[in-house]
């Protein structure tokens, strides 16, 4: 089994505030469980969980790019934008 982790643990990883954590519990934003009445997150949910908003989060950039494309914008300001993004 996977280790579980409390709100604070969760907090310092993604360095968010506990606060921020209860909210997303609350609103199911993020994979957590309850285990008798405490609030617990399986570390390898949390990390699927990132993985998948990194990606979605990345073709939203993509698409930005392309549209950026279509309006003509110089290459040389998206590459600027593209650029900074990685950094």
């Amino acid at each position: 089994m996977n280790s579980l982790l409390t709100i604070k643990e969760v907090s310092e990883i993604l360095r968010v505030s506990e606060k921020t954590i209860r909210r997303w519990t609350y609103n199911n934003s993020i994979p957590y469980m309850k285990l008798g009445g405490a609030i617990r997150f399986d570390e390898r949910q949390i990390q699927i969980w990132l993985a998948k908003k990194s990606k979605k989060r990345e073709k939203r950039f993509e698409k930005e790019i392309a549209r950026l494309r279509e309006l003509d914008v110089s290459e040389e300001l998206i590459q600027k934008l593209i650029k900074g993004k990685r950094n």
